[in-house]
């Protein structure tokens, strides 16, 4: 009776140790599983950065490329009123000169 005692006892704690066992695996196991997911997350977070600073920079681009259209832009209608106005002052001496003769 008393062997038995000791085998139950003994039993019992290899019960109780393969349950901690299994515990600390299953523990483990949600550990890594968490920081999986926390690093997923970092990159998800990388990447959405990355995107927002590529659009960024693509906007950014396309202003200052829309402002060098503009200033071209004026740069040649200025040269084509200067050339208009030139015509016409070269018109008008024109007009006086052969007024003259």
């Amino acid at each position: 009776e008393e062997q038995e005692a000791r085998h139950r006892q003994h039993q019992k704690k290899l019960l109780i140790e393969r349950f901690s066992q299994i515990q600390g695996k299953r523990e483990q196991q949600h550990q890594r599983k968490l920081a999986q997911l926390q690093e997923q997350e970092e990159e998800r977070q990388r990447q959405e950065e990355e995107r927002q600073r590529l659009n960024e920079e693509c906007l950014q681009r396309q202003l200052r490329e829309q402002m060098e259209q503009q200033d071209t832009h004026r740069r040649e209608m200025k040269r084509m009123s200067r050339q208009a106005h030139q015509a016409n002052q070269l018109q008008k001496l024109q007009k006086q000169e052969r007024a003259r003769q």
